[in-house]
């Protein structure tokens, strides 16, 4: 990732979500999204996760674990193997196990909101233990957007 994009490993901000200034970090290079350690900010009310990566930046955007709560995702480069299910499992974690979801054309809602989902990570669909597709996660909707938008129509 360095060679690939020599910026990440640049010390740069660490931000809350209103873009107040908390402390700064050796380079966006290394943490993840949904990360809690090494983040080395305290005396904050309640612990802080990666919510966001701004690699041109150089920051990292913190937050309270309920920030990370993601509803739904689009998904970019999809491989479906199988037939034309709509209700599927899916796993964005390659440990965890699949959760349950709706594929609306390229878009998945998730059935309940989904922690540490993030763009560019793989997005694997399954019917029980059978395969059925994947592609790439190219960008999240977090559950508060996902309200205000329901709020909307």
């Amino acid at each position: 990732m360095q060679r690939l994009r020599p910026e990440t490993i640049a010390a740069g901000e660490i931000v809350d979500l209103q873009g107040k200034v908390l402390g700064s970090h050796r380079g966006v290079v290394h943490f993840t999204v949904g990360q809690r350690r090494g983040i080395e900010v305290g005396g904050q009310k309640e612990p802080l996760y990666v919510v966001r990566i701004e690699p041109e930046q150089q920051r990292l955007v913190v937050g309270p674990r309920r920030a990370l709560a993601v509803d739904s995702m689009r998904i970019e480069e999809m491989n479906w193997i199988a037939e034309d299910q709509t209700d599927v499992g899916v796993k964005v974690r390659s440990l965890a196990p699949p959760v349950p979801a709706t594929i609306l054309g390229d878009r998945v809602q998730f059935a309940g909101a989904e922690y540490g989902v993030a763009p560019g990570q793989a997005a694997v669909f399954y019917d029980g233990t059978r395969l059925l597709g994947g592609g790439w996660i190219a960008e999240t909707t977090s559950v508060a957007e996902g309200a205000l938008d329901a709020a909307a129509a």
